[in-house]
This record gives structure tokens, sequence and C-alpha cells, in this order.
């Protein structure tokens, strides 16, 4: 009741069980931050286990889209031998046989009297299968070169593109009395100089190769920004395809929609290949006697 003395009280204080009371805070505290250290570096690790496993999603993801267009690139490639072997087992052994054919019928004729107007006729014949025979290697030679060209991307301006095709095609288009308007909004595209060209090229040249009959050609070129996309229309009144019959074989080689052009049906098939390698897409509308409407995006500069 009087309480312990001073003496007491300091070598009870002084006990082993006591200090450890004391010590016992601090331990704890130790042990929990040891603790969180421990569980820290575990979160962390499993975390960079994650990212590296979504790392390597991602890479196998990107490694199967680009073996995917690979693929697709070999399918294509192959579809394209398979159209120059044709070829060359159809349309150039064609005026091989023309040319033997007609050698023959101007041995046959060229003792005979008045022969004049049949050896005139067979050689005007020989010509044109000359001419064929020509264009023919000429195409197949295009289809090389655009499967063979790699693709180095600069950009490009649509309105010298197109004034220079039309500069280097002002006979052919004074010829068919044709009118071209430009309504280029926007000029720059990211591409390659020789496939753009190619691509107005062919295009222009369609829309006045098939033009409608009674009319003379009217072809209209615009473009404009479509998002990061630039979008060029080419426009004609021409004779149209009819795309319920032909749309699956549109873009085929050696496809021909009319059987009053002079082509080997390749020009449509280097116009898709050429918007394809430049990343870009082409779509087509058309109606029979009204005109084609081709629409091209292109990636922008």
């Amino acid at each position: 009741e009087q309480g312990c003395a001073d003496g007491i009280l300091t070598m009870h204080s002084q006990t082993s069980l006591l200090k450890i009371i004391d010590l016992a805070p601090i331990i704890l505290g130790i042990f929990s931050f040891l603790l969180g250290l421990n569980v820290d570096r575990r979160l962390k690790s499993e975390m960079e286990t994650l990212e590296i496993l979504s790392q390597k999603a991602a890479l196998q993801k990107e490694l199967a889209e680009k073996l995917q267009i690979q693929n697709d690139e070999l399918r294509e490639l192959n579809s394209t031998l398979d159209g120059m072997v044709y070829t060359a087992s159809h349309d150039l052994k064609t005026p091989v046989i023309n040319f033997e054919s007609m050698l023959k019928m101007l041995r046959m004729v060229k003792d005979q009297p008045n022969n004049e107007k049949m050896m005139e006729d067979i050689i005007v014949r020989m010509e044109a299968a000359t001419v064929r025979f020509q264009n023919t290697i000429g195409d197949l030679l295009e289809v090389s070169r655009v499967e063979k060209e790699e693709s180095k991307f600069e950009p490009i301006s649509l309105s010298a593109s197109i004034s220079e095709i039309i500069t280097s095609l002002q006979e052919y288009i004074a010829d068919h009395n044709a009118n071209i308007e430009l309504d280029l909004q926007q000029d720059l595209v990211l591409g390659m100089a020789s496939g753009i060209t190619s691509i107005f090229q062919n295009l222009l040249t369609n829309a006045i190769k098939y033009k409608a009959e009674g009319r003379d050609p009217e072809i209209s070129i615009s473009s404009r920004k479509v998002g990061e996309k630039v979008e060029v229309r080419v426009s004609d009144n021409g004779s149209g395809i009819d795309l319920n019959k032909q749309s699956e074989k549109l873009f085929k080689m050696f496809t021909r929609f009319h059987a009053e052009g002079e082509g080997t049906g390749i020009g449509l098939y280097i116009v898709k290949r050429t918007v394809v390698k430049l990343g870009g897409e082409i779509q087509i509308e058309s109606q029979v006697g009204e005109g084609t409407t081709f629409t091209i995006q292109f990636q922008s500069a």
C-alpha cells in the first residue's frame, strides 16, 4: 500500500522479460518492414513477368499478322505466275501460229496474178498480229516490273504526276476529243512516282479507249482528305462495266470486258497491284452505258 522502494523498481525494469517486452514493437516493426519488402519484390516480379508475357503475346500477334500478309502475297504471286504461264502458252502462242499461217498464205498467193490486194490484206493482218505480240510482251514485262519493284515511299504530287501523264497522252486525247477536268484539293500522297504514274496512266487510257458510242469522253479526277487518307476519284462517261457479271474477275490478269477493245486486259490488274503495294485501297462503281468511277485511297504524305 505504501509502494515499492525505488531499488526494487529499478531491478524489476532490468529483467530479461521486460527488456524483450520493451523491444517487441521494434522487432515486429522490422519484421513487418522486411515482410513488406519481400511482398513488394514478389509483386514487382509478377508484374514484370506479366509485362514480358504481354509483350511476347503482342510480338507473336505481330509476327502472325506479318506471316499472314506474306502468305497472301505469295498466293497473289502464285496467281500472277499462273496467269503469266497461261499467257505464255496461249497469248504468245496464238500470234506465232498466225504468223505461220499467214506466211503459208503469202507463199500460196505470191505467184498468182493480180495478187496485190490479197498480199496487202495478209501484210496488214501480220502487222496487227505483230503489234498484239509486242503489246503482250510489254505487258508481261510491266507485270514483272510491278512485282519486283521495291516500295520506297516518298511524298508525290498528284497534280504534277497527272499533268505529266496528260501531256504525254496529248495526241491520244486530242484524237478522241476527250476532255479531262481536275479538282485536286489534296495534292500530296505517299508513294512511288513510277507507281502513281502507272495507276493514272492506265485509268486515263482506259477511260478514253472504252468511251461510249456516240459521245466524247468526259473524265474528271478529284482528290480530298478523308481522315488520315487521301481519296482520289477518277470518273468517266464511258461504256461502263457490268459488275453483276464481272465483279469477281475485275482485277484479274488478262481479263477483258469489251470485245471491241484492243488491249490485253492487264491494265486494271496493274492498277490494283500497284495500289496495294502503296498501302492503299481501290473500289469501283460502274453502270453499263453510263460510265465508271474508281475510288482510290492513298496514304497521306
